[in-house]
């Protein structure tokens, strides 16, 4: 007879379990129709062995649908052809190529339609089931070092593989087995060391390295944080508080930046974003739990859970993040939301894994996403110019580069971003091969200004500075050094050459992934600045802006509320009068001059944020972007007096390249 603990804990699995419809991204729509007599479906492939899309995988689906009609309504008849097509799987065993659906994804829907069928499931079946749930036994408990796989499990995959050890021992009855588990589980819920993946100490998610995944694996993470804390309230297998508290920072000041609307954002998801669409309600319950779990952060908790289920994310959030350990800065606002993703040779770029990304080599370019509502890029990526991504600068190639590198780490350390919460600078040295650029992006109070300079490429053909390519959201203006797109608006402190295409683009998903979807067409606005073939010292300078009519763009043009003071490939920085804010990207020790006698030099590159309170005091935020830690000197000169020497001392260890603040 099975344990108080052990009864609670199969209860509120299958609790769990109905909660959710048996589907994924793959196979969006499924439906319970039941199988053959001998328990398997005609019109499934079991014989591929997909990395990608796996086929098969339609059978468990199929099954867990059929299980749950079929006890819902005691339709005998519909459970027995639900035990053969378990049978059918026990005895059968297809096998993909990729180690993640025979270890992780097969077994989790297994236990799914077991749990549910429960003492229907023959004792026979039972007992040869555990050859796939010893499969995905591979947990590595840290305090001894034991691994029962060649893999060191990380991160989100060994969350899965745990999960599917509570799963086993729910159906087995092996209790040793669940709290092994669970301690194996809990030994992820940290804030993982600098050279580590999982959650961060800035909130980003590290998966296959130092590669940015909120909206993937991280999102996984967090839903498999949720499966621990139902299947096991109450139990003697319960996490204590302070796990709760950990998952709920993690989600409030980490994935919460990434999401709108009801979308993440595209930046955080990687090669992810080569699926169809998904969005982000998933988060919505594990809000909704941790809310009501307790802690000091419940208002913040029910604010997202409540955004989440109206597909309004993030609810009541405004300012500025920088994610340094990623390499990704994202300001947001009732209005709209700017993000940047950059690369430096701390961070991969992107990842190409199981026929995903073979595109994505150019998503850390300083791709720069332009979001109202979240749906300005949704379901684009297969109609996309791989090389004119918003925000980069590219060299245009008639081929793309070989898939193989897509999974490189950036070549130059040149890389990091300021913040004060508020506003923020982001600045990336681009360098490759082919290729070099000083990009930076100051978000500012009156939107995001875009330098570059010092673009050079000895190789043939042209090379491109794109400002957005996205769904068409409305009518496209043009006026004297401005540019309008339906909310946004571009403008030119200098006259530029911007040549704009809208209308219909066609593409194929299984050309970027291995999704089942085919044909994608779509209305596209794309905009960019041709920089000319084999560009020496080539440079752009442009202001994004929302909610601004032609009227407004035209006067904001003729009159911008910034100055830019320098634009080099030493130096790049703007200067907002009315706030008295000064942002500067130093790619080399030096000085920069923002008005008659003000003047700021430093003895090392770095990224700062200067403020004047307007009665001669000042702020000086700075990040050390070469994050080697260490002290940076400063000077600042101006008419009001004496000039004015300090010393800003960087973070080290986990947190090198965090922002310090001092006065003078």
């Amino acid at each position: 007879m099975a344990s108080p603990d052990l009864q609670r804990l199969r209860d509120q699995l299958r609790r769990q379990i109905l909660s959710v419809s048996p589907h994924n991204s793959d196979f969006p729509v499924v439906t319970g129709e039941p199988p053959t007599p001998a328990g398997n479906w005609a019109d499934i492939d079991y014989s591929t062995r997909a990395r990608g899309v796996w086929m098969p995988r339609l059978h468990l689906l199929r099954m867990q649908k059929l299980v749950t009609e079929a006890t819902a309504a005691g339709n005998t008849a519909h459970i027995n052809l639900a035990v053969a097509a378990l049978k059918w799987w026990i005895e059968n065993d297809p096998m993909s190529a990729n180690w993640w659906h025979n270890q992780i994804g097969s077994p989790r829907l297994l236990a799914h339609s077991m749990l549910l069928l429960g003492e229907h499931v023959p004792p026979d079946v039972l007992a040869r089931s555990r050859k796939i749930f010893d499969r995905a036994g591979n947990f590595v408990l840290k305090e001894d070092n034991v691994s029962r796989s060649p893999f060191t499990w990380t991160g989100a995959n060994l969350l899965w593989i745990s999960a599917n050890q509570v799963l086993a021992g729910a159906l087995t009855g092996d209790e040793a087995l669940i709290g092994s588990a669970v301690s194996a589980a809990l030994q992820e819920v940290r804030i993982s060391p600098r050279t580590e993946e999982g959650i961060q100490v800035d909130g980003s998610f590290h998966q296959h390295g130092p590669l940015l995944y909120n909206g993937g694996y991280g999102n996984s993470f967090l839903c498999e944080g949720l499966f621990f804390f139902e299947s096991t309230h109450g139990t003697r297998w319960a996490p204590e508080p302070h796990y709760h508290e950990l998952i709920a920072n993690f989600l409030l000041d980490g994935t919460r930046w990434m999401l709108r609307g009801e979308d993440y954002n595209h930046g955080c998801r990687d090669r992810e974003i080569t699926r169809p669409r998904q969005t982000n309600i998933s988060l919505a319950p594990v809000a909704a739990f941790l809310a009501e779990a307790g802690g000091t952060r419940q208002a913040e908790l029910r604010d997202l859970a409540d955004a989440l289920r109206t597909g309004a994310a993030p609810g009541c959030l405004s300012g500025n993040r920088m994610f340094y350990r990623a390499d990704f800065m994202v300001q947001h606002e009732a209005a709209a939301c700017i993000s940047v993703r950059m690369h430096s040779k701390r961070t991969i770029r992107a990842e190409c894994c199981n026929d995903e990304g073979k595109l994505t080599h150019h998503v850390a370019d300083g791709l720069t996403y332009l979001l109202r509502d979240g749906s300005e890029y949704q379901d684009i990526f297969p109609v996309w110019d791989w090389q004119k991504l918003p925000g980069i600068t590219c060299l245009q190639t008639p081929k793309p580069e070989p898939r193989q590198t897509v999974g490189n780490r950036g070549n130059a350390d040149l890389v990091g971003g300021v913040s004060n919460g508020r506003h923020g600078a982001c600045m990336q040295h681009l360098r490759s091969d082919h290729l070099n650029a000083h990009k930076s992006w100051f978000f500012g109070p009156g939107g995001v200004v875009c330098l570059g300079a010092g673009i050079r490429s000895s190789f043939a053909g042209p090379v491109v500075t794109t400002l957005d390519q996205s769904i068409v959201q409305g009518q496209v203006e043009r006026g004297d050094r401005w540019l309008r797109h339906g909310p946004w608006g571009f403008i030119f402190p200098e006259a530029t050459k911007v040549t704009v295409e809208c209308g219909p683009k066609t593409g194929s998903w299984d050309l970027i992934g291995s999704s089942l979807s085919d044909a994608a067409q779509a209305d596209v606005f794309l905009a960019y600045v041709n920089h000319g073939d084999t560009p020496d010292n080539a440079t752009y300078a442009y202001l994004v802006t929302t909610d601004a009519s032609a009227d407004e763009l035209t006067t904001l043009a003729a009159s911008p509320a910034f100055q830019i003071a320098a634009n080099t490939d030493s130096c790049q920085a703007v200067w907002w009068p009315e706030t008295h804010l000064l942002q500067v990207s130093f790619f080399s020790p030096g000085s920069v001059s923002w008005l008659p006698g003000c003047t700021l030099t430093v003895d090392r590159e770095c990224c700062v944020m200067l403020q004047s309170d307007g009665s001669g005091g000042w702020t000086l935020d700075a990040a050390d972007i070469k994050q080697f830690g260490g002290r940076l000197s400063v000077e600042l000169s101006s008419p009001s007096g004496p000039s004015k020497q300090g010393t800003v001392i960087f973070p080290e260890g986990d947190y090198l390249g965090q922002t310090a603040r001092i006065t003078l």
